[in-house]
């Protein structure tokens, strides 16, 4: 998988990188302006923000009166000895029991899906078997029908004030969505811009390299040129001296 920070060129490109990375805060940011769920269930799979702002799926385990969850974190793919595969939206994913935690109903911000009654049953005979809770299957009841829950306030109930600050973010994304597109269309030219370069580069090591091959036969030439003229210049002294001689 080609790295986010690299263009279709496969040259590193952190401008357009920043720019996506901005688009996507600015997602999040407009998914949590919907109001939280107030009454989450068991088998519940939502989206949960963490303290350092990741977001993330979980399953709700058991809720409690004072607002808050038992959850585990849900996952794309196994983990270690107890992952347990269960089915949200007909997409296979996987939770591990083992590895509990709570959660605030406020940071739960919309719900992904409901697991079949059976997956719920599942894992909760895996926390019995991890913790040691029970013995018999049995012992652990299917969660009830749940009734459609209310994931938060429609767009349409959405107070001004929420409205006017997502219809501002909208208008930001676009404007961020168009700048990206620029720097693209600006990397993708300098990208052109580097293989011509490359292309010339590689024409004028040729050049170069028959110029030097050149100047060593010319040089060579100049050799044999010297070396004749020193015979000749030899032959001719002897020459003189043999008519000096007569």
């Amino acid at each position: 998988m080609m790295p986010p920070y690299k263009n279709s060129e496969y040259y590193t490109d952190w401008t357009v990188y920043k720019v996506i990375q901005n688009i996507e805060r600015k997602k999040s940011t407009m998914s949590m302006l919907i109001t939280p769920v107030k009454n989450p269930l068991p088998g519940q799979v939502y989206e949960t923000t963490s303290t350092n702002g990741n977001t993330f799926p979980v399953l709700v385990l058991a809720a409690s009166q004072d607002d808050t969850v038992s959850t585990t974190r849900v996952y794309d793919r196994p983990r270690l000895i107890n992952s347990q595969n269960i089915r949200v939206n007909n997409r296979m994913m996987y939770v591990d029991p083992s590895k509990m935690g709570f959660a605030q109903n406020a940071n739960l911000m919309g719900l992904i899906g409901t697991l079949p009654p059976e997956d719920m049953i599942k894992v909760r005979r895996a926390m019995v078997s991890i913790y040691n809770l029970g013995t018999a299957a049995a012992d652990v009841p299917a969660i009830p029908d749940a009734p459609a829950p209310v994931v938060g306030k429609p767009v349409d109930k959405v107070e001004n004030s929420d409205k006017a600050r997502i219809n501002a973010l909208e208008k930001e994304l676009a404007e961020t969505k168009a700048q990206a597109e620029q720097y693209k269309q600006e990397s993708d030219e300098y990208a052109e811009k580097i293989e011509f370069a490359n292309a010339d580069r590689d024409l004028a090591k040729d050049f170069l390299k028959d110029a030097q091959d050149q100047v060593e036969n010319l040089k060579k030439e100049i050799a044999a040129i010297t070396a004749e003229s020193a015979t000749y210049s030899k032959l001719l002294h002897e020459l003189l001296d043999k008519l000096m001689q007569k």
